[in-house]
């Protein structure tokens, strides 16, 4: 399966990286994959599934929580800001939480639980604070409208 990673990990820096040649690109993925091998990296492979869980999962409660309450702004695409403090502010939200319910021993504080799976905590959490933030934001502005 190596021969395997070799090449699609060659392929895919090699998107970044068009100018270098594709057995140089293979050559230097495949010393780097055989160094973090030997350093032991496997052990912490279920660790590095969590965090990226957790880093990931709020994302989509707030990618969720946004399609749900704005449907009508999806459908004209280019109408949508680049960035939003608001979904930044959502997704940190379900970044906390999930770091807050994921036990110490895989990268988290463990000081509480709500579903007992942290990424789940994360996307709920995220996609809550969305839509408190929304409804924040349509408030304030009806009540900042025409007087």
């Amino acid at each position: 399966t190596n021969d395997t990673n070799v090449y699609t990990g060659a392929l895919s820096v090699n998107l970044f990286l068009p100018r270098i040649q594709r057995w140089q690109v293979a050559t230097a993925v495949g010393i780097l994959g055989t160094v973090f091998a030997v350093l032991g990296i496997f052990e912490n492979f279920t660790t590095w599934l969590i965090l990226s869980g957790n880093l990931f999962a709020p994302m989509a409660g707030v990618y969720v929580a946004d399609y749900w309450l704005n449907q009508s702004r999806y459908s004209h695409i280019d109408d949508v800001p680049a960035f939003r403090w608001q979904q930044l502010f959502a997704w940190l939200g379900g970044l906390g939480a999930g770091l807050l319910t994921t036990s110490p021993d895989n990268m988290g504080f463990g000081l509480l639980t709500l579903t007992t799976v942290p990424m789940v905590d994360a996307m709920l959490v995220a996609a809550f604070i969305q839509i408190v933030l929304q409804y924040v934001k349509k408030s304030s502005a009806l009540s900042n409208g025409p007087r």
